[in-house]
């Protein structure tokens, strides 16, 4: 009896990290370092996997060194690529409440757009009005309101965001790989205000490995009461 209740225990081990690898969940985070005083408001992350994408809003990094972004929600399938955007307002020499889009962006594209106007970089989206759904889509007003901010936030992080124009006439998108680095661009005129570094980690669901382990230890001592009984 001591044989089958080792081969018992080896083949619930074996289920167990069956189990645990398909339940599987995938966290993602932002290290956002800023070379400025001023913090970046509104952040909101573009998250692509295989199967589609995500947006979720609302997170500060803040003007006084690091800031790690953590994504609360986790997902069944790994995170391919990312997209941060934000607001920052008065940088050095800028009128009070002056507002611009922040790009937390693929280092290769924003080497692109540095110093290069908003407008030349993408002509068919106004700046204003973006920062305009930005401020809406982060409000916490209920869905119904936020939703029109939700969706040209949507519009330009899967158009012209995807497509910035470069040297040649060939084109660049400002999404960056997961577990990579990346730049944070302000505008009105590409001006490189910090760094980043993106991390996603695969970890275990526990609720599903306690339920299997529970199972492990009652299957085990009703298999030493079988054989004391023999």
């Amino acid at each position: 009896m001591q044989g089958l209740i080792k081969l018992s225990i080896f083949g619930l081990l074996g289920a167990l990290a069956t189990v645990a690898s398909a339940q599987v969940q995938y966290l993602t985070s932002y290290d956002v370092t800023l070379d400025f005083g001023s913090p970046v408001t509104n952040i909101m992350m573009g998250e692509k996997t295989e199967g589609g994408g995500s947006l979720t809003w609302a997170f500060e990094a803040s003007g006084n060194g690091t800031t790690t972004l953590n994504n609360p929600f986790p997902s069944p399938e790994p995170k391919t690529s990312a997209l941060l955007i934000g607001i920052v307002q008065d940088l050095p020499g800028d009128p009070e409440g002056q507002k611009h889009v922040v790009l937390m962006m693929d280092n290769n594209a924003a080497s692109l757009v540095n110093h290069i106007a908003w407008g030349t970089v993408f002509p068919t989206t106004l700046e204003e009005q973006l920062i305009s759904d930005l401020e809406l889509a982060t409000s916490g007003q209920d869905w119904e309101i936020i939703q029109p901010g939700l969706d040209g936030v949507s519009t330009f992080l899967d158009g012209e965001a995807m497509n910035i124009l470069g040297p040649g006439g060939f084109t660049d998108s400002a999404w960056f790989d997961l577990n990579d680095s990346f730049t944070v661009m302000a505008f009105s005129d590409g001006q490189v205000i910090g760094s980043g570094q993106s991390h996603l980690a695969a970890v275990p669901e526990p609720t599903s490995c306690a339920a299997i382990g529970i199972g492990l230890i009652a299957m085990v001592r009703r298999r030493k009461v079988k054989a004391s009984i023999g």
